[in-house]
């Protein structure tokens, strides 16, 4: 799949501070409204998320010297400031990559042209690092996440994803969700991966009360195939003979 051309440029943010105010405003101006443009070709759109989380970054240096200096009003957020400034409101996504604009590069954990090399499910990820590690630059996953950016390996993204699982724990999944994602798991014909993804968790089962009712859910699972009227009762009685034939087999010859 394609990973789409920015159309916006990858501008240094040296460039990008030196810019008066009036021009660093008309080009991200110009970047918003180029990004929004770019939505009717998706990858070229999302695309854009990196070079303009850097125009973000940029301007959330001059908000944050405006509101230092008294010239805005105390209340006003970066969010009411970004739309004041360029008509047009903070692109999530791009916000995500100033975070790790902001996190990495600012702290000298990455260079910028490690931030400009990444794609930009990368730099969104990383964001989500800062978030689950609440912006530590002493935690050890920070080190951890910017090797990665530099590194630069082809499951980055996943990789980031692991050290927010590492840091939050694994995420738990409700009930419902879980039927839902189980629904659609079927339709796509992947009963048997299910099937053996559920035996390989029964062997590593250390609550006892837990595989207790694994043992009689998994019997009353295997009942249900006598209540299914589309197998031929000849098919069942066959499989059942392979089957007790398979456990008569010496371990040692299968």
């Amino acid at each position: 799949m394609s990973k789409g051309t920015s159309v916006i440029p990858m501008l240094p943010m040296e460039i990008l501070l030196k810019l008066p105010l009036e021009d660093l405003l008309k080009y991200a101006k110009d970047a918003v409204h180029t990004g929004e443009k770019a939505k009717s070709f998706s990858q070229n759109h999302r695309a854009t998320f990196g070079a303009l989380g850097k125009v973000i970054a940029a301007l959330k240096k001059r908000f944050n010297a405006e509101s230092a200096g008294s010239s805005l009003v105390s209340t006003m957020s970066f969010a009411e400031y970004f739309e004041l400034k360029t008509g047009g409101k903070v692109n999530n996504h791009a916000n995500e990559c100033a975070r790790t604009y902001g996190f990495f590069v600012e702290n000298s954990l990455i260079t910028e042209k490690d931030y400009d090399d990444n794609p930009n499910d990368n730099l969104e990820k990383a964001a989500r690092v800062i978030t689950a590690i609440k912006g530590d630059l002493t935690h050890a996953v920070a080190t951890e996440a910017a090797d990665i950016l530099k590194r630069r390996p082809k499951d980055a993204a996943k990789q980031l994803l692991a050290l927010v699982e590492k840091v939050e724990g694994p995420k738990t999944v409700e009930g419902d969700k879980a039927k839902e994602w189980l629904t659609k798991i079927f339709a796509s014909g992947h009963l048997e991966l299910v099937i053996a993804a559920v035996g390989a968790e029964i062997a590593h089962l250390e609550n006892l009360d837990q595989a207790k009712r694994a043992f009689f859910a998994m019997d009353t699972a295997m009942g249900c195939f006598e209540c299914n009227k589309t197998i031929p009762r000849e098919a069942l009685v066959t499989w059942v003979a392979e089957l007790e034939a398979e456990r008569e087999r010496p371990k040692k010859l299968r």
